[in-house]
């Protein structure tokens, strides 16, 4: 096989698989990402931030405190993989652990 041809049949290759890649992407249901009712921030550096919001799912209430970040150069935030959500029916419990953590009421 000759290198043009050989080109050729890579460049077929590479213009089916990116029509594969946006036949899947058209089938993949769109999520909105919502980004909830912000409760409070907690700064961890210029670039780095806690974030904890009111948010719901499928018409059911969490609690989420989630690490957000952002570039120099770009004033937004984005969320990070790097959170926790909370049922609110779990937020009591989890109220008291962090204080009884911090050595309780003092």
């Amino acid at each position: 096989m000759s290198r043009p041809d050989l080109h050729e049949r890579h460049r077929a290759f590479r213009e089916t698989m990116a029509a594969v890649e946006r036949a899947k992407e058209a089938q993949r249901p769109q999520v909105d990402f919502d980004p909830g009712e912000t409760l409070a921030t907690f700064a961890r550096g210029p670039l780095e931030r806690l974030r904890l919001a009111r948010k719901s799912y499928q018409q059911r209430p969490y609690i989420d405190l989630r690490v957000e970040w952002r570039t120099p150069t770009d004033e937004t935030w984005k969320p990070s993989r790097k959170g926790l959500t909370l049922k609110r029916g779990e937020l009591a419990g989890l109220a008291q652990a962090l204080l009884d953590a911090d050595g309780g009421d003092q």
